[in-house]
């Protein structure tokens, strides 16, 4: 079973903290690097049972908890793009090299397209 960690980066431009857990290992291209997002009511834990097979796959994941959600703080929005300038500062905050893979559902889903039309650039591919 692959270990996770859990991690916590204050981001901007709100100020707030974003919680999330890390399975897997970069593999210095960025590449591999999946950002996990959730639906509504929910958090990262809804990927614990899928990353350990993604990892197995070569993939290291960020399974966030949006915030408002799990262990994030909330910020005081729940609209879309404000949730994806929260993902793209994560982004940012972790160092995590782009373009890289999105998993979502539900809300989470609907949020990572409000980043890829705001910053395509960040975003090879969604699930």
């Amino acid at each position: 079973m692959a270990a996770v960690e859990e991690i916590c980066l204050k981001v901007a431009p709100y100020g707030h903290r974003v919680s999330a857990k890390k399975w897997g290992t970069l593999d210095g291209v960025g590449d591999n690097v999946v950002i996990a997002l959730h639906g509504w009511l929910d958090n990262a834990s809804s990927f614990d049972l899928i990353a350990p097979h993604l990892v197995a796959a070569g993939f290291c994941i960020y399974a966030l908890d949006l915030p408002g959600h799990g262990k994030s703080e909330w910020s005081g929005m729940y609209d879309h793009a404000k949730m994806a300038r929260s993902m793209h500062a994560f982004i940012l905050a972790a160092g995590l090299k782009t373009p890289l893979l999105i998993l979502a559902h539900s809300y989470g889903a609907q949020c990572a397209f409000a980043l890829c039309a705001a910053a395509p650039s960040l975003v090879r591919r969604i699930v």
